[in-house]
């Protein structure tokens, strides 16, 4: 601490800088009869220093001197005293500005309290961090209310007797979160439990209030606790069938991020509903980040609702309407007798009713699914509306079979599918011996704005689609198809394959005649099917499904390997099919099918290998204002020009 001395008469006082001196005034008598001038303020104040009070000899005191205009100013010399003796003291020099620095960045200045200005994780407010031995709080106690412990986990060189200190880690993660829990009694706040790396195999729950960070530093080679997920793995490895649970009563301030979490091998044993999962979220709306999520086995089930293999399952009803997060994460479905998905939405283990929904926000993340007989990388069972799938890279199995579906997402219920990348390489999912469909996105009976996204069919598939709408067990509801670039892909390995950028179906649940699909602004490219369509209508004796309407889309169809059959549109009026194969023919429609369809174009729309519009393209100002996006999929507004482009990308 820096002091500073003021001289009065022989006596010389220590001043903490915590008072501000204004300047003082001199009681020096000069024995030549010259007075001393006061001193200035002080050095580390804002305030100008105040001239001193002049003393003459002998004589009564001079006139105080005036105080300097500004801080760098000297104050004014000492009045001449009232009977004459020496010359009046000159006044004390000013003082300087104090200067308030914030160096360690942490919000927090000197000025305002800030006991270790180099340090941003010790400011007066900050959460102590029980067990790392500092005073983030400047409160000149660590760890103050923690009660000696600590949420620090090392597999390697803990021990649940331990305090759970950075010095003396515990073992286990359900310890750590016990420790958590206990501190949380005394501090009512959030808290972290800090996970270095190695293998976890244990029961993890998770507690509101409680978060799980992996991927620290802390072995029997070196312990500094530091955090990089790509060098210290924090693996959890579940031992049931479950995996980490999530409970109701746990909200998205509490997160999971940082692990390696892999489901449970198959044991022979059937599991419970749903299934098995690496994490079982029950009606929780929690934080899920950054992890590597891969799913288990499940080979004993054979019903339809437990034989499936999930990496994330969300359960119904939700507990916020905002719903689970579920970012940045690289999550794989496992292998099964039935179903193998990335992330289910499903309904609750106890008292399904179709009222109890999931709700979501998946993005950033990579989502793939397994090898079985359905395999969906996602499966949308029973969200709600807000649920957002946006901004991820998503692609469905392999699946073998007569009856064999493999999607990107399967959806049934609520969402918006904005700006993804749908079965785009180096996926490679596959519909071997399947009578069905497979391919980017299924809409069956949902409601869904799909917009933006870059969405390929299966190119190893007997028929495949970029999209498929349907009407399954109940009506669809209002589904937007706007601003995609859509691919039907496929091969032409046997006469009768068909490829096509959207297809559509009804099935026996909603009488004659369906629309589904609000279709505008696409980039519609055939495929490579042996039999390619850019919008394919399938054939069900007096039945008919339509589009709502079909307006500015781009239809492309290569013929160049001279397929079997190749048109626009394939028409099914319920009796008979009617391939339409010139863009006029599509924008002329049918009027007694009711189906609304103009300004459609034909040609390739030369996108680059990022899906970017070139200069010059002819889907460039070439769309409409009907149901388009305010951005495109890198966030860019619409329309750029006035006009929207067609496709996921508005040309700048």
């Amino acid at each position: 601490m820096r002091m500073r001395l003021l001289r009065f008469g022989l006596v010389a006082l220590s001043v903490s800088p915590l008072f501000v001196a204004c300047g003082s005034d001199s009681k020096d008598f000069s024995p030549d009869g010259v007075a001393e001038g006061g001193e200035g303020g002080e050095t580390d104040t804002p305030r100008a220093g105040t001239g001193g009070s002049g003393k003459g000899g002998s004589s009564n005191s001079g006139d105080a001197g005036a105080a300097g205009a500004e801080p760098t100013d000297e104050g004014g010399a000492g009045g001449m005293p009232a009977e004459v003796g020496g010359a009046a003291g000159a006044g004390g020099e000013a003082g300087t500005a104090i200067v308030c620095t914030d160096e360690d960045g942490d919000g927090v200045t000197n000025c305002d309290g800030d006991c270790k200005d180099s340090k941003p994780y010790m400011f007066p407010g900050n959460p102590e961090i029980c067990g790392d031995g500092i005073d983030n709080d400047c409160s000149f106690v660590v760890d103050d209310p923690c009660g000696g412990l600590g949420t620090y986990v090392s597999v390697e060189t803990g021990d649940d007797a331990n305090p759970g200190t950075k010095l003396l880690p515990v073992k286990t993660i359900t310890k750590g979160i016990a420790n958590a829990v206990a501190i949380q009694a005394t501090t009512l706040a959030p808290i972290d439990v800090y996970v270095a790396q190695g293998d976890y195999a244990e029961k993890v729950t998770m507690v509101d209030g409680v978060s799980l960070l992996g991927a620290h530093n802390c072995d029997l080679a070196a312990c500094d606790w530091s955090r990089d997920p790509s060098l210290y793995v924090s693996t959890i490895t579940n031992v049931d069938k479950q995996g980490v649970l999530v409970t109701h009563n746990v909200f998205a301030a509490t997160r999971i991020d940082g692990f390696t979490i892999v489901g449970m091998l198959d044991d022979g044993l059937a599991p419970a509903y749903p299934g098995t999962a690496a994490i079982t979220v029950d009606g929780g709306s929690p934080t899920i980040s950054n992890n590597i999520i891969v799913a288990g086995e499940s080979q004993a089930a054979n019903n339809w609702s437990t034989a499936r293999a999930i990496g994330i399952a969300v359960l119904a009803p939700t507990n916020d309407p905002v719903g689970v997060v579920i970012k940045d994460n690289t999550i794989s479905g496992g292998t099964s007798k039935g179903h193998s998905t990335g992330i289910l939405f499903d309904q609750p283990v106890v008292n399904p009713a179709p009222f109890k929904k999931t709700y979501a926000v998946v993005t950033g993340n990579t989502i793939s699914a397994g090898a079985v007989f359905y395999t969906y990388g996602i499966f949308a069972r029973n969200t709600g509306d807000g649920t957002l799938i946006q901004d991820n890279s998503i692609a469905g199995g392999v699946a073998t079979g007569g009856e064999a579906n493999s999607w990107g997402i399967n959806i049934e219920s609520f969402a918006t599918i904005d700006s993804n990348r749908i079965n785009l390489a180096p996926a490679a999912p596959g519909c071997i011996s399947s009578g069905q469909f497979c391919g980017g996105i299924k809409s069956a009976s949902s409601t869904t704005d799909i917009t933006n996204n870059v969405i390929l069919g299966i190119t190893d598939s007997s028929r495949s689609a970029a999209v498929f709408l349907a009407e399954d067990e109940q009506p669809a509801g209002s589904v937007v198809l706007n601003s995609n670039y859509l691919d039907g892909a496929g091969n032409k390995n046997n006469a009768e394959n068909i490829s096509a950028a959207v297809g559509m179906s009804l099935s026996g649940c909603c009488g004659s005649n369906g629309w589904i699909g609000r279709i505008a602004n696409n980039i519609m490219v055939a495929g490579l099917g042996a039999r390619r369509f850019g919008l394919f209508e399938t054939e069900a004796a007096g039945k008919t499904i339509h589009p709502d309407w079909l307006y500015n889309n781009a239809f492309f169809n290569d013929t160049s390997d001279t397929p079997a059959e190749s048109a626009y549109h394939h028409f099914w009026n319920g009796t008979v099919a009617a391939n339409r194969l010139t863009i006029v023919d599509v924008n002329t429609g049918d009027p007694t099918q009711f189906v609304a369809t103009a300004g459609n174009i034909e040609g390739d729309c030369d996108v680059d290998g990022s899906y970017h519009l070139q200069a010059g393209s002819i889907c460039i100002d070439a769309g409409v204002a009907y149901d388009a996006p305010a951005v495109d999929y890198e966030g860019d507004a619409r329309p750029f020009n006035g006009v929207n482009d067609i496709g996921a990308d508005e040309a700048d």
